[in-house]
């Protein structure tokens, strides 16, 4: 679910910052100063298609991972219900814990990309400290999966 929802997120920001870069960069590789409107316009459709393309993507992955969610989060408080399980509930909740960490990191990387535009380029974020925002998500979905686990082999299934 969270990885699925980070994977619709990436995919938006990979696009914008793919689309932006395209955008920018092309007057300068057909002659500069002198881009005419007539280059832009007949350029303008086919970018457009792709952007299309691309949102609708992101969206759908995003409405996947949603409704993944919706329906894993269900599951879980209705099998602690069920089979009286403090697991699945204790589960349930290190999800929502962990979705709203996600939304907070989200919120943490436009925030950053909006007060500095470059702060998202290169090797900074790959093997900076920007990653390690996503420790505490990481941590709280392998133990959400741990309890899960221990749950189910614990239940006592009439």
């Amino acid at each position: 679910m969270v990885v699925t929802f980070l994977a619709s997120v990436g995919f938006l920001v990979f696009f914008l910052g793919s689309i932006i870069g395209v955008i920018m960069s092309t007057p300068f590789a057909i002659g500069g100063e002198n881009f005419s409107t007539a280059v832009a316009s007949a350029l303008l459709p086919q970018i457009m298609g792709y952007l299309a393309v691309f949102l609708a993507a992101a969206v759908t992955l995003a409405a996947l991972g949603l409704a993944t969610f919706v329906l894993e989060l269900g599951s879980h408080f209705r099998a602690a219900k069920v089979l009286n399980s403090v697991w699945f509930r204790r589960a349930a909740v290190a999800r929502i814990v962990a979705l709203v960490l996600v939304l907070v990191f989200v919120a943490v990387v436009l925030a950053l990309a909006v007060a500095e535009p470059g702060a998202l380029m290169g090797a900074a974020v790959v093997g900076g400290n920007f990653l390690l925002l996503l420790l505490p998500v990481i941590v709280l979905m392998l133990l959400a999966n741990i309890f899960s686990a221990i749950a189910f082999f614990t239940a006592n299934i009439p």
